[in-house]
């Protein structure tokens, strides 16, 4: 950023003692770049605290000056309103190019934030978090009024502090009395592609964080504002959250006794060219409010302009313009957003309502602040999932109780005021195909025709850019949302000046077999904001099946022993991608026919389980004669609706069969027995041995003994599919217990290293291959199951006292894995006291907490965690 002039021949360089670094645009990180030192005069090179700070009125990181010449808004830290800041749009080295190339355009909202794409999931491990509550999660804080927007008040933003593990905080926090649970709730955010969070930006967190339990990057630096509760990263990424925060509701005893925050004269004052000039409209329309709402709490005082800027009243209507008043009528660059909305516009978006909202409240004597960030998210029963369009904006006041009430702090407490946004409706459509198929490139393309208009006043909605994806029915109120994803969008469009539309095409990838809805998304433009439009007629999504045998081989022409009940395995899937689970659709069934001379024909009906499998238990007699026989199998077609007897039947699988023989062979003669040691035989336990008893020999009249392999295999009861091989044995004469007898005993030790499979109940099958003969025979046993031990994976840092702790406890079994049910029984014994317990867990991940008292003496004190087993884990203890 030095210009040339410095350094050279003709300039100063007689006078210049620094030396900077090439490649860091500030060398004492002093907050001014090196070339505007020079100009300023101060030392460019190690003395970070002479640099001259540029006046940034509205603290987005770029001062004004340079923001004049770019041409954003100085008064405005967001001047597209996207979403996001303009110094993270347009960095220090893009401000010569005037933002040309830079990461974000500040001129162009939609870049900001795509209303579709994931931000970050916020996982709650505390019982009792109530997901109807909204939940706020911070991003940027404003608290100084620059008559255009609120921007930050720079005077206080140097006043961090470095934020370490388990960091705590109870400023701007509600007393303890009024929290919802009588400990802390604990979040994971995990940060999306979308949302992740690098050097020089704010980090998104929950609202009123009171711990800052850990990160990752742990190599992240943060660092808290202590009056905005912003945090700041100063280095790597951040792609995952530990942190903690109370739930607070407030009763309406409490609301009723509320008043404005008196501890501190933070976030009260307003800018004297505001209050000079434009003031006395906006104050006495706020005390007109307040005085006709009769309210006499500060609760009551915010909850009364909220609904004056959400309602309006006997004669002021506001509307919510996403382009914003300020852009649509032209605010001129002398004027007040407070005064121009109120006073003249009645219009604006939400950003500008917040920023008018927070202006009043201040009016009315509470401390005020406008925040941005996200509200809410899809709840999914675990999780909520946070996108773009959860992007909020809102006010934060600060209260407490009265004198009655004992004064305790109530905390920031979110507000948020913004007329309702104008609902769009489509009318007059058209549309086809009624059917399409997976399979695109034989597939009709979609196509519909309508008109969009207001649906409050039936005007139309022109030059409107919409968005059509194809959807399953259950996913279609999550357009705009996690189901308007790019590989189901079928067209988009912009409406014409009489808001007609025409969309066609076709997705790039289409959704399962079955019914299919169209879904209809807005993209926010002036008074149309974002919103999902859906019809109550379905298309039937169609598909062809692939059926594939894997065993028994040859898979060409299947061996069947004589005597034996074959297993015969195989799979079915659609033809077209992705190759989604089709038992996930309905209960799906196939039908395997053949004719024998023993039996005549024969029809078996198998369910097609997890991953498409289905199975047969093929039972041949011992009196069928050799060679081939014909088979076929079937699947009938399936639709949800019974419309199989319609003409033509109407599909959304549509059927297929497969023909195939059967070759009818010798098998061997195999009994065999399985048992553990213990009371209860069927439980096998890990590295115990277990005993395979039984006898091998030929069929017939004058049965022999025979040469061959035994195998062990087991599955989990569960899950349908192949079997996993856990062991071969060979036999021969030197396994028999006399020659003649064909007999073995096996005992095996049943380690943790030889079974793959997880805890819990199993199907096991025993087969086994005679030399010279092409059939086995095997047999199945259902009734077993894995018996196990738990593994605590944990790691304990040191706890404050009076501050609850928490650990964080994954549970695995001898796999290493968590696939197993760890149901059962857990405590925690702290200093010889039942401080926690939990039984029958939902996941595998305990979250461990507890309150050491505050009275405690520093220093180690006994942990014990316990666990009392299930019928497939064993009891466990870890002591530290």
């Amino acid at each position: 950023g030095c210009d040339m002039i410095f350094g050279i021949m003709g300039g100063n360089l007689t006078f210049d003692s620094w030396m900077t670094l090439w490649n860091v645009a500030d060398s004492d990180n002093g907050g001014v770049e090196d070339g505007q030192e020079y100009i300023d005069g101060t030392n460019p090179q190690n003395n970070p605290d002479d640099d001259i700070n540029p006046l940034d009125s509205d603290g987005d990181g770029i001062p004004d000056t340079i923001e004049n010449e770019i041409g954003t808004d100085w008064r405005d830290p967001d001047t597209d309103g996207g979403g996001v800041p303009d110094g993270e749009e347009c960095p220090p080295e893009f401000w010569a190019s005037g933002c040309i190339g830079s990461p974000g355009d500040p001129f162009n909202p939609t870049d900001d934030l795509i209303e579709n794409a994931l931000m970050f999931t916020a996982t709650n491990y505390s019982t009792g978090m109530d997901p109807t509550v909204t939940h706020y999660w911070r991003w940027h804080t404003y608290d100084s009024y620059t008559g255009v927007s609120w921007g930050v008040n720079t005077s206080l933003a140097g006043y961090f502090t470095q934020i370490l593990p388990e960091w705590s905080t109870d400023q701007g926090v509600a007393d303890q009395a009024f929290w919802n649970h009588s400990t802390q709730l604990l979040w994971e955010l995990i940060f999306d592609d979308a949302g992740y969070i690098g050097p020089g930006e704010e980090l998104i967190q929950p609202y009123n964080v009171q711990n800052f339990t850990g990160w990752s990057d742990i190599m992240a630096g943060l660092n808290f504002s202590n009056y905005t509760r912003d945090v700041i990263i100063d280095s790597s990424i951040i792609e995952a959250l530990y942190v903690t925060a109370p739930e607070v509701i407030l009763s309406a005893e409490v609301k009723q006794n509320s008043t404005a925050f008196t501890g501190s004269t933070y976030a009260l004052d307003l800018p004297p060219t505001f209050l000079d000039q434009d003031s006395a409209y906006v104050n006495n329309l706020t005390q007109a409010v307040l005085n006709q709402s009769g309210a006499l709490s500060a609760w009551d005082k915010v909850a009364a302009i909220q609904d004056f800027l959400t309602n309006g009243n006997d004669t002021i209507t506001f509307l919510r313009n996403h382009d914003g008043s300020k852009r649509a009528d032209g605010l001129g660059t002398d004027s007040d957003i407070s005064h121009w909305l109120l006073n003249s516009s009645h219009e604006g978006s939400c950003d500008e309502f917040a920023s008018v909202f927070a202006v009043m409240v201040r009016l009315a004597g509470i401390p005020a602040r406008k925040v941005t960030g996200f509200s809410g998210g899809t709840w999914n029963g675990e999780s909520f999932m946070v996108y773009g369009k959860d992007f909020s904006r809102w006010v934060e006041v600060h209260l407490q109780t009265n004198q009655n009430q004992g004064e305790l702090d109530l905390g920031w407490i979110p507000f948020e005021a913004c007329p309702p946004m104008s609902l769009v409706e489509v009318v007059n459509e058209t549309w086809g195909p009624s059917a399409i198929e997976r399979n695109i490139s034989k597939s009709e393309t979609i196509w519909v025709e309508g008109t969009l208009r207001f649906a409050d006043n039936s005007t139309s909605a022109e030059n409107v850019t919409l968005l059509m994806y194809l959807v399953e029915p259950d996913d279609a109120d999550d357009v705009p949302g996690r189901s308007a994803v790019d590989r189901h969008l079928v067209a988009n469009t912009t409406t014409s000046e009489n808001g007609s539309f025409n969309l066609t095409g076709l997705p790039s990838e289409v959704i399962r077999p079955g019914y299919g809805s169209l879904v209809i998304q807005t993209l926010e433009q002036g008074y149309v904001g974002t919103q999902g439009v859906t019809f109550p007629w379905l298309i039937n999504v169609t598909d062809e099946v692939i059926l594939s045998l894997y065993e028994p081989p040859p898979i060409e022409e299947p061996m069947l022993g004589i005597g034996v009940n074959t297993t015969v395995l195989g799979q079915l899937s659609w033809s077209s991608n992705p190759s989604l689970d089709p038992s996930l659709v309905d209960d799906l069934q196939v039908v395997l026919n053949y004719v024998t001379v023993s039996d005549g024909e024969v029809n078996l009906t198998s369910s097609v389980s997890g991953g498409g499998y289905y199975e047969f238990s093929v039972p041949i007699a011992e009196s069928e004669p050799l060679g081939l026989i014909n088979a076929s199998i079937s699947f009938l077609g399936w639709h949800e609706d019974d419309l199989n007897n319609a003409t033509p039947p109407s599909y959304h699988a549509q059927p297929s069969a497969i023909s195939l023989m059967f070759n009818i062979t010798l098998s061997p003669n195999l009994s065999v027995t399985l048992e553990a040691q213990g009371s209860n035989n069927t439980i096998l336990e890990i590295d115990n041995s277990i005993f395979l008893n039984g006898t091998v020999l030929s069929r017939g009249e004058n049965p022999s003994t025979l040469n061959g392999t035994l195998i062990l295999e087991m599955r989990r009861l569960d899950i349908a599919g192949p079997y996993t091989t856990l062991s071969t044995w060979y036999l021969n004469n030197t396994s028999w217990g006399s020659p003649s007898s064909g007999d073995f005993a096996i005992n095996w030790s049943f380690s943790a290293a030889d079974v793959p499979l997880p805890a819990g109940p199993v199907e096991v099958r025993i087969q086994f291959d005679a030399e010279g003969l092409f059939a086995n025979d095997q047999i199945q046993f259902s009734e077993y199951g894995i018996r196990s031990f738990v593994e605590f994976n944990y790691t304990l840092s040191p706890k404050p006292r009076g501050i609850q702790a928490e650990v964080e406890v994954i549970l695995t079994d001898h796999t290493g894995n968590s696939f197993a049910s760890f149901e059962g029984a857990y405590n925690l014994d702290f200093d010889g006291i039942d401080a926690w317990n939990e039984t029958d867990p939902s996941s595998p991940r305990l979250v461990v907490a507890w309150l050491p008292a505050w009275n405690m003496e520093p220093g180690d004190y006994d942990w014990s965690l316990n666990y009392s087993g299930s019928t497939w884990l064993q009891p466990a203890s870890s002591q530290e």
